[in-house]
Order: structure tokens, then C-alpha cells, then sequence
């Protein structure tokens, strides 16, 4: 009840919020698009496609918030490597090997991310960028709680990841373009002082696409994640597109995530959809398990957020945003990774690799407040 109070409280905010900002219909507004039609006066310039099209949500420079998950229950089983065949049903291969289960009570920190343009003309467009989450965990008590487990090692204790990534954009003419994108993670529960080379991970995308005009942009393209835990090759779709009213809309790079969006003004707007948000994290206090032998432990962890996103203009290009909705559990298994050597599953196309420990997580309530410095 008293989580469900909170959600009504947070609800009741942005209700409140709705309705305010439809009473201030008055206040002057700034039309973003407007920035993007700027044209040189002169000579005559070639016409390229806007990396944007008209009615998206603003395209966030730096971002600073806080997410919080709500109570949870969980179920990990006995950690042995190469133990759980690809193929075996999670819930049974954990209810065979039940080693802990219990209730997690608090998951949340910190969330900073920037993205600032380094070149950017009509015809070429280069960002780069920093992001860094983390995840700390509280259990609430110790009923079945296992010496040197998975539950020990979370325990008061933080996931984090910390990554640099750059995106390019190359328009060819009025209608098509290129975006590319690279990005290196340091997942895991490290400090400052332990970071290395065994908590680097990589991913990257291309897509190629077309802009037939200013309310629609689609590209097809192909991405390496570890958006479901595990490393995966997927192909990817991106689709933005804004009514002629320019009231509603939807912006989607399937299968990471996809929102209806809906402008109640200029200044004022809101989301809903799904995320999907995950990542490999090595855990140092279960790897190198024998003396001499060099193996990673990584939690594969990949989560389904299904939410509702208000986003309003605070003052100038500071806006702030609310997040509220469920975190669904996709995976929570986890590898031994021996010399630092990566499974490759694909959803068994690629691998049936087994796994070395199989876990679940119940569905949690989460939140997410974050305040951004936006582009024009």
C-alpha cells in the first residue's frame, strides 16, 4: 500500500502538472522547430536531410536524474559453471537448484548523460558523448541468504556502468542519410581503484535511411547490444514521425524502445512506450573462483520498462522530466566468461551456450526524475 500510495502521489503530480500547463496557454512559447529551417542567404547551397524532423521531443545535450525501483522478490539458483543447459526452462532449472530467494528492497542511483556536438554543418553532423548509471542495491532480510552468493556480493553495494560513445550523421542529399554510432561500456561492481580491461564492453550500430519530408524519418539498420544482457546482433528500425496537426506522434528504434508521444503544447509533452535497458556486469568477488584460473562472472541483465514520460520546459533549454511504470524482468542470468572469452547466443542462432546460473526478479514499480540542458 505504501508503494501504491507513492505512485498515486507521483500521478497526482503530473495530473496536476497537465492541467496547469494547459492553464498557462498563454505564456509565451518558443518554436523549436523554427531552428531547424534556418537557411544561408546567398549563393546557392546544396539541401541535405535534417538529421530531425519537426514535433520530436528535444534532443537532450546533458541530463542529470535519479531512478528508484520498489520492493521486488528474486530467486537465484546454485552457481556452477555451465550447469544450465540453453534450452532449460528458467523457473525449473531454479526450482531445482534454488540456492537464495527473498525480497529486494531497494534498487536506484545516480543517471548522467551528455552528447555534444564536436562538427556540425548541413552535411555532416559528428557527436560524442559520456554516460554513467548506477544501480545499488539493499536487501531487506537474510532468510536464505548463502555465504560468498550472489546476494553477498549485491548487498549494499553498486552495478555501475561508465561509457564514452560517438555518433555519426552523413546526409547524401534531400532524402537519405547515414547514422553510425559506437560505444564503449565499463560494466560491473568496480571502483576506482580495480578498473580494467575485463570490464570493457563494446557495441555499435549503422543504419541508413530516408527522410521523405519534414514529419517522417525511417532508417533499417543492424546493432550489436547487450541491451538483453548477453551480447546480441539484431537488426534494427528506426521510425520518428509527427501528425500534420503536429499534436501527437511516435518515436521508435524497435526493438530498444518505442513511445507514442502526444504535444500538449510546445513547452509541455508526454510519452508512453516501453525501454529496453540492460547490460553484462562482471562481478569481481565470484570470478577468477580458483587460484590461477582467469574467468569472468557476468550478470546478464536486461530489463523491460514500460512507463509514462512527462517532459516540460523549465526556464531557456532546461527542461525536466518525470518517468513512472513497471521494470519487467528479461534476464538476470549469468556466465563464467573463462580468459575474458565472450558467448555468443543470438537467441540460439549463433550458440546454445550454457548458462552458470539461472535468476529471477519479480516486477518492480520505478521512478526516474532527471532535469536536462536541451538543444535548440
Amino acid at each position: 500500500m505504501k508503494h501504491l500510495s507513492l505512485l498515486t502521489v507521483l500521478f497526482f503530480v503530473l495530473s496536476t502538472s497537465f492541467v496547469k500547463a494547459q492553464e498557462e496557454g498563454e505564456e509565451e512559447e518558443i518554436d523549436w522547430d523554427a531552428y531547424g529551417e534556418v537557411e544561408y542567404a546567398g549563393g546557392q547551397t546544396k539541401s541535405y536531410a535534417n538529421a530531425k524532423i519537426v514535433g520530436l521531443s528535444p534532443a537532450k545535450f546533458i541530463t542529470i536524474g535519479y531512478e528508484q525501483q520498489f520492493p521486488y522478490d528474486f530467486s537465484y539458483s546454485n552457481i556452477e559453471k555451465d550447469a544450465y543447459a540453453f534450452d532449460q526452462d528458467r523457473k525449473e532449472a531454479i526450482d531445482n537448484n534454488l540456492a537464495e530467494e527473498g525480497r529486494i528492497g531497494y534498487t536506484g542511483g545516480l543517471r548522467i548523460s551528455a552528447n555534444i556536438p564536436v562538427i556540425s554543418t548541413n552535411s555532416f553532423i559528428w557527436q560524442m558523448g559520456m554516460n554513467y548509471m548506477q544501480s545499488a542495491y539493499r536487501f531487506q532480510d537474510d532468510i536464505g541468504a548463502e555465504e560468498g552468493g550472489l546476494r553477498e556480493q549485491l548487498n549494499g553495494r553498486s552495478l555501475h556502468t561508465t561509457g564514452l560513445f560517438t555518433t555519426l550523421y552523413k546526409p547524401f542529399n534531400e532524402t537519405t542519410f547515414m547514422l553510425l554510432q559506437a560505444q564503449a561500456d565499463m560494466s560491473g561492481d568496480y571502483s576506482l581503484s580495480d578498473l580494467g580491461d575485463q570490464y570493457l564492453r563494446y557495441s555499435a550500430a549503422a543504419l541508413f535511411g530516408k527522410r521523405p519530408h519534414d514529419r517522417l524519418q525511417w532508417a533499417l539498420g543492424i546493432s550489436r547490444t547487450y541491451r538483453v544482457g548477453a551480447p546480441n546482433y539484431v537488426p534494427i528500425i528506426l521510425y520518428n514521425y509527427t501528425s500534420q496537426n503536429r499534436k501527437w506522434g511516435i518515436e521508435a528504434l524497435l526493438p530498444a524502445r518505442a513511445f507514442y508521444r502526444y504535444s500538449i503544447n510546445q513547452t509541455n509533452l508526454l510519452l508512453a512506450g516501453f525501454e529496453l535497458e540492460g547490460g553484462s556486469y562482471r562481478i569481481g568477488g565470484l570470478s577468477n573462483p580458483t587460484a590461477g584460473e582467469i574467468s569472468s562472472f557476468e550478470i546478464r541483465r536486461g530489463e523491460i520498462k514500460a512507463r509514462l514520460e512527462y517532459q516540460r520546459r523549465l526556464v531557456g533549454f532546461f527542461w525536466w522530466s518525470v518517468q513512472a511504470g513497471v521494470r519487467i524482468d528479461y534476464s538476470y542470468d549469468a556466465d563464467y566468461l573463462d580468459d575474458g572469452a565472450e558467448t555468443l547466443r543470438v537467441f540460439g542462432i549463433a550458440g546454445e551456450a550454457p548458462f552458470s546460473m539461472r535468476n529471477s526478479l519479480g516486477p518492480a514499480p520505478y521512478f526516474n526524475f532527471s532535469i536536462s540542458f536541451v538543444s535548440p
